[in-house]
């Protein structure tokens, strides 16, 4: 059986990607996927998704990183925390120890959006 639990634990840095989205019944989750190296293979999975019901304010969604890597155990392991460019998840980020990156795919996004909107 793989225990993601005992790899993460055994992983010596750990980055997560993060992001909130809603359900078809209207309630807000957010997932969280860490990724890690073992023996130079990378390694990924999804290591919490909970149902957030209070508003994603970048103090709670700060509180609910530092719960997270409390929780896992990873607090000192953290090595970025990948979100998308909203002002909360910046925000939230910035609140804590942990590094921020932005999604790269997110940025990419957002600059074809503003391509388009330049050129019409």
């Amino acid at each position: 059986m793989f225990d993601i639990k005992l790899c993460v634990n055994e992983a010596s840095a750990v980055a997560i990607t993060t992001d909130f989205w809603m359900s078809q019944a209207n309630e807000a989750y957010c997932g969280i996927t860490g990724h890690w190296l073992k023996m130079w293979d990378m390694q990924s999975a999804v290591l919490q998704c909970i149902n957030v019901p209070e508003r994603h304010t970048a103090h709670h969604v700060a509180d609910l990183f530092r719960r997270f890597a409390d929780e896992w155990c990873i607090t000192g392991k953290f090595q970025a925390i990948v979100t998308d460019n909203a002002r909360n998840m910046v925000s939230a980020v910035a609140q804590t120890d942990f590094v921020h990156l932005p999604c790269l795919a997110h940025s990419t996004e957002l600059s074809i959006l503003h391509g388009f909107k330049a050129a019409d």
